[in-house]
């Protein structure tokens, strides 16, 4: 798996939203800022948190797209959004939102590291708190 996938870009501090479609449509617009997605993509995004919330615990949601609009990636990335105050994701309370456009059939890798790092409750607090450098290798480093 390439190690570029996630970039200090798109690392975002202090996020605020009112609810998750912002945070999604937020999280859409940052990888679309970066060249990762076109605008279609977040209509992906969108349908697939309709049909099944993509909270996962522990603070954190994984916003993707349906597989139908991976023609909208333009390459894999992760954006990570981090909203100190929390969004109402309907089953629970998002302080890190984690976008994934995955390119190619890599995306099961992507989640299934993303899950490692996040899988303690005391490592999503110190990403809630921390800086886009602490974020960038902690991340680069589970996808090595």
């Amino acid at each position: 798996m390439e190690n570029s996938i996630l970039t200090k870009e798109n690392i975002v501090l202090n996020c605020h939203a009112k609810d998750k479609t912002e945070a999604i449509m937020k999280m859409g617009e940052q990888l679309i800022k970066t060249d990762c997605i076109s605008e279609e993509y977040i209509e992906g995004m969108l349908e697939r948190e309709k049909n099944i919330s993509t909270y996962i615990g522990n603070n954190i949601a994984i916003p993707h797209g349906e597989f139908g609009y991976s023609k909208y990636i333009k390459k894999s990335s992760l954006g990570i959004m981090v909203y100190p105050d929390g969004v109402d994701w309907g089953n629970g309370i998002a302080k890190v939102v984690i976008g994934i456009a995955s390119k190619n059939d890599d995306h099961m890798e992507i989640l299934a590291n993303i899950a490692m790092i996040v899988s303690e409750q005391s490592e999503v607090d110190k990403i809630v708190e921390s800086s886009e450098d602490y974020i960038l290798d902690l991340f680069t480093k589970s996808f090595e």
